[in-house]
Parts: C-alpha cells; structure tokens; sequence
C-alpha cells in the first residue's frame, strides 16, 4: 500500500454479516479539500433522520427486552 494507506479486508468484513446502514454527506468530493455537501441535507434532514432512527430502534430494543 501506498505510505499512510491501509488494506481493508472487505471479505472478512462481509463475512460478518451485520446489518449496518452508512449515512453521510451528501454532495460532491465529500470529505475532500474541494467538498461541496447539500446544506439542508447535512445540517438538516440527516441529522433529524439519525436521531429518529436512534429513537425508534432504542425504543423496540427496550419493548424487545422489557427494559
């Protein structure tokens, strides 16, 4: 690998078999010097999603095992 690269290893990572979901920015070259994210996305919807979903599945987790 290139110096400051590192190998990820996508096969044992799959092999897992845990749900996951990868929310992020949205826009062009995220996370680049030239980064352009959707502001009402970003800042707004995506923010408001994960703490929905949070909620929600922290509240079936504790129904789940009468917590």
């Amino acid at each position: 690998p290139l110096p400051g690269a590192y190998s990820l290893p996508l096969s044992e990572i799959q092999s897992l078999n845990i749900p996951s979901i990868n929310w992020g920015p949205f826009g062009r070259g995220a996370h680049q010097r030239d980064e352009a994210v959707l502001m009402s996305y970003t800042f707004d919807t995506l923010p408001q999603l994960l703490y929905e979903t949070i909620k929600n599945l922290s509240e079936v987790l504790m129904e789940d095992h009468k917590i």
